[in-house]
């Protein structure tokens, strides 16, 4: 069945654009998007202790390389699929 719409996708994450934007904007929190693409155990989690290995290792790289905190994490496509952090 086909609904039109185009299919989520995700890439790896461009580091030296990353790094810019951040000493561009100087953000005080960083959302991680597509995390359920990066391992499908995330899918539709809501509950901070349900990152899995790659997707913690991810958030560690991004918090070093930025010096700037992951404060969300978004784990599927419905509205409610995102984890607070520092919640």
């Amino acid at each position: 069945m086909t609904t039109g719409r185009r299919r989520r996708k995700a890439s790896g994450i461009p580091w030296e654009h990353l790094e810019m934007s951040v000493m561009l904007n100087s953000p005080t929190q960083i959302a991680l998007t597509f995390c359920d693409h990066l391992d499908g155990k995330v899918k539709s989690t809501r509950k901070i202790g349900d990152p899995t290995s790659p997707v913690r290792k991810l958030i560690a790289e991004v918090e070093k390389r930025t010096q700037v905190p992951a404060a969300l994490m978004e784990t599927g496509k419905m509205f409610g699929d995102i984890i607070q952090m520092n919640a």
